[in-house]
């Protein structure tokens, strides 16, 4: 994983062939990240210096969770869960983003039987793993893309927004727009939007303490703020 200001991204993947294999940088999709970009995957090489592609799926068609893309998407999201939990977010964001990486490329495939229910499961997966990147830029104080990827999480990263992105469930809605508030309240002071998204939030998840509670320390803010502003007024 690198910054933005370290390495430019690059228009397409780069490959470099080693002696374990060859190596493959996948791009992100446009501005997933705003400034994250992918590391390197490992694929196996044949005696005569060929792809090794012999464990490759040749089921025909088959559900999209019986696809190897979704299984790794999966094992990704298992891996930065796991790295969360050890606090390693650094490294729980380059899995979160290789996982919506190969959902995006999994979308692509012809042989995987895409009903409503597929497509669930991946917009699914992806909403997930955007939901948990904004835990880690929380964490890290990385506030704007704690921002943006809560608002992924929220609508997808695709511009302008598709409907059919809207996946999260009420609870995890709730855990967005609190993320995101958090963001805008800690790192840009901006009590106003984080009122508006705690609101709503409140809405999803009417029994969270955590939400009702900041929901009244802003909604103070606010009034100060505001107090502070008719005083400069006048």
């Amino acid at each position: 994983l690198k910054s933005a200001k370290s390495a430019t991204q690059p228009d397409g993947p780069e490959r470099a062939i080693g002696a374990l294999g060859l190596w493959s940088l996948a791009a992100m999709p446009d501005g997933a990240l705003g400034g994250y970009q992918m590391g390197y995957q490992l694929h196996p090489l044949t005696a005569e210096g060929g792809l090794d592609n012999s464990l490759d799926f040749k089921g025909g068609m088959h559900p999209v969770d019986r696809d190897p893309l979704y299984k790794m998407a999966c094992e990704n999201r298992e891996t930065g869960n796991g790295a969360v939990k050890d606090g390693k977010y650094e490294y729980a964001i380059s899995q979160y983003s290789e996982l919506i990486v190969k959902t995006r490329t999994l979308e692509g495939e012809q042989d995987v039987i895409w009903d409503d229910s597929g497509k669930d499961k991946v917009r699914q997966l992806r909403a997930t793993a955007y939901l948990n990147l904004s835990l880690c830029f929380l964490k890290l104080e990385q506030w704007t893309h704690a921002s943006n990827t809560a608002t992924r999480a929220l609508q997808g990263d695709k511009d302008p927004p598709d409907p059919k992105e809207n996946v999260l469930p009420a609870d995890k809605k709730a855990k967005a727009l609190f993320r995101r508030a958090q963001a805008q309240t800690e790192g840009f002071g901006n009590f106003d939007k984080a009122l508006e998204d705690l609101r709503k939030a409140h809405e999803y998840a009417p029994d969270d303490k955590a939400i009702e509670q900041m929901l009244a320390k802003v909604a103070i803010a606010v009034k100060k703020t505001v107090k502070a502003a008719d005083k400069k007024m006048a």
